[in-house]
């Protein structure tokens, strides 16, 4: 391998959700977005199905995106479960990103592959996401939940039923520099057989 180990663990370590009351104004390079994307591409995939499909949301678009995540939000959530900081987020962190890309899943029909593994595979493409923007100086936010999932939202991306929502990705510069985080050791999640 000619990568440099240290490099890549750093990457990887110092990726963090960055949400959009915290990202800056600052335009993002359409190169960029599409190491992004690229890098998406490279996550393993049982039997090359490339399952992933991207829906790239900038400038004027990500007003329509808004809107539709703010209705939708007061479509789902009514009465005592209408949450207003919520239905604002819904409604205004799309214009704080420079970019928002919804991430589906097409599924392969007459596969053998289960469901299940194409979904998989398009969780590690997000992955792979993650920390090409982290790589750039790119602040992300992964975004799921009940909207993300609905059968609305797959409209919306004019998705087929068998096809499923992954997730939204906000990408902007960050206003400050992130801090450092920690995570607990591997070894108290880990249980070694045979154990060289």
């Amino acid at each position: 391998m000619t990568n440099d180990l240290n490099s890549i663990f750093s990457t990887i370590k110092n990726r963090r959700t960055i949400y959009p009351p915290a990202y800056s104004d600052k335009k993002l390079d359409k190169k960029d977005i599409e190491k992004i994307l690229e890098a998406a591409t490279w996550a393993p995939n049982h039997g090359s199905t490339e399952p992933w499909r991207f829906f790239i949301f900038q400038n004027a678009s990500r007003q329509n995106l808004a809107d539709f995540l703010g209705e939708e939000y007061k479509k789902q959530f009514r009465g005592d479960l209408y949450n207003d900081r919520k239905f604002t987020n819904a409604s205004t962190w799309p214009l704080l990103a420079q970019a928002v890309i919804a991430v589906g899943m097409k599924r392969t029909l007459n596969s053998k592959i289960p469901k299940i593994e194409e979904e998989r595979a398009v969780a590690c493409a997000i992955q792979n996401m993650l920390l090409m923007s982290g790589e750039l100086g790119i602040a992300s936010y992964w975004s799921t939940g009940k909207v993300v999932y609905s059968e609305a939202m797959k409209s919306f991306l004019k998705l087929e039923d068998e096809d499923e929502v992954i997730g939204l990705l906000y990408f902007a510069y960050p206003k400050e520099k992130t801090l450092k985080k920690t995570r607990t050791p591997f070894t108290k999640y880990t249980q070694w057989y045979d154990e060289l």
